[in-house]
């Protein structure tokens, strides 16, 4: 029987020759990735709030030495790191005023407390979505029945 990987000789990476995911990770079964699999198998379960990282940065690779633990917020900068982009909302310069230049009074969502946003430009988009109906009837005699 020969192994479902091929060993790529620059990088020496195990690369999955099965099923591949459109985000480019090893599957087999149905919803299991093998490279999680793969580290299950040589050190235990995966903990709560951790993830797999590919120190090689290869999806496809299954090779337990490339294959490390780290959490969610350390994989995140792991990748960015990779990508050459900077998402943290701290790094980025924030404007002072709003595109729309009005003065700054920001307003910040709950669910999402890294973004905020102009009140003003909040306050004019809702005025155009949410218009009365009774507007729409101004110069007739109501609604038709």
């Amino acid at each position: 029987m020969t192994d479902p990987w091929t060993e790529d000789p620059a990088t020496g990476c195990w690369l999955w020759d099965g099923y591949v995911t459109r985000a480019g990770y090893a599957q087999t079964g149905r919803n299991t990735l093998v490279h999680r699999a793969v580290y299950k198998e040589m050190h235990g379960p995966i903990p709560p709030g951790h993830e797999v990282h590919h120190t090689c940065s290869t999806k496809r690779c299954i090779r337990p030495s490339h294959l490390k633990l780290v959490t969610r917020s350390e994989h995140w900068e792991a990748e960015q790191e990779l990508q050459g982009v900077d998402f943290r909302w701290k790094n980025r310069e924030r404007p002072e005023r709003c595109p729309h230049d009005h003065e700054p009074d920001w307003v910040y969502y709950p669910s999402r407390p890294t973004r905020r946003v102009c009140r003003e430009c909040v306050r004019i988009r809702n005025q155009a979505r949410f218009v009365p109906k009774c507007v729409a009837w101004q110069g007739t005699d109501g609604p038709s029945p």
